[in-house]
């Protein structure tokens, strides 16, 4: 009889090499930290004009919210409040130009005094 051979350990194993389609994308050079992203973030939702002092609070959180993402990146919370944040300081501004062309219309057909269409 023969003995089978043993079982390589895992130390000895080879690893598997990634799929090509499971190559991971470079990450662009800007963005160094979720911190830094922010802050660019803001720096062009005020230069279009989309943030004002009264947003503060929302900037602040936002800021505060990247920081602790940065500072402890395996908080699914965290991760879950940064998103949020993010998704709040981008909508900031974001309907104005709905509400004045929705506005308009309605001016419009009131000073021709037909009904606006829905």
């Amino acid at each position: 009889m023969t003995t089978p051979k043993p079982r390589p350990t895992k130390a000895a194993r080879p690893r598997a090499t990634p799929a090509k389609s499971a190559k991971t994308r470079p990450v662009p050079e800007h963005f160094h930290s979720n911190r830094e992203a922010v802050e660019m973030t803001i720096e062009i939702l005020f230069g279009l004009g989309r943030l004002e002092k009264i947003d503060s609070a929302t900037v602040t959180m936002a800021r505060l919210l990247a920081t602790a993402v940065d500072e402890n990146p395996r908080s699914h919370g965290l991760w879950k409040q940064y998103r949020e944040a993010i998704f709040q300081l981008r909508a900031i501004g974001d309907s104005d130009d709905q509400d004045f062309a929705a506005y308009m219309e309605q001016l419009d057909a009131a000073l021709r005094d037909t009904p606006p269409n829905p």
